[in-house]
């Protein structure tokens, strides 16, 4: 062994030696990679799942940057984006079921559709549940994550509103001679997807 190869032998084992004997236990920010990730995500989809889903929409964005600011309003767009995604989906799922379901369906279905194209991108009732920020010392990164929530009973009532003010609706209703009451075709909860 030379004398350099002996001098980066013993720096190595001494750093080595350095971060195993003083770390502590590790916090998420020391985690690199993926399992960052998927460990806050899941625990902020958990509190998803137990604490808001029966009477709230989520939506939960990442950001990561140099600037903490940045990082929080690239995860405060990215969450309002996803909550107006998961809002448009079970939107569009009610009124595909009052398409099949309803003897009407057929014929309103496709106005209906138009009317509530953009209810999920006006959902104005977003607050904020958790935060979380994460730092790379490494990197010199902040990452946040962000989750926002939003009234099931709201966003029903803008989806509801967007049927009754609806030209083409109102314009098939009277061509058909349709009676029915635009509102219903919101009021049935699509089926849950079946497991094979």
């Amino acid at each position: 062994m030379t004398k350099s190869q002996h001098v980066l032998f013993t720096a190595g084992a001494s750093l080595a030696i350095a971060f195993t004997s003083c770390s502590g236990p590790k916090t998420v920010a020391d985690v690199k990679g993926d399992q960052e990730v998927i460990s806050i995500r899941n625990e902020l989809q958990e509190l998803c799942n137990k604490e808001h889903i029966e009477k709230n929409y989520c939506g939960i964005g990442q950001g990561t940057s140099n600037s903490e600011s940045m990082a929080s309003q690239v995860a405060s767009v990215q969450a309002r984006e996803n909550l107006a995604a998961s809002v448009q989906s079970a939107i569009n799922a009610r009124a595909k079921t009052f398409g099949i379901n309803d003897p009407d369906g057929n014929a309103l279905e496709g106005a209906a559709m138009r009317a509530i194209a953009n209810v999920g991108g006006e959902i104005t009732d977003v607050r904020a549940q958790k935060v979380r920020t994460m730092y790379n010392k490494e990197e010199k990164k902040y990452t946040v994550y962000t989750l926002v929530t939003s009234s099931r009973d709201a966003a029903l009532e803008l989806a509801k509103q967007k049927l009754r003010s609806s030209q083409e609706l109102a314009q098939i209703q009277q061509t058909l001679n349709l009676n029915a009451n635009v509102e219903r075709i919101l009021e049935q909860e699509p089926a849950p997807a079946q497991g094979n």
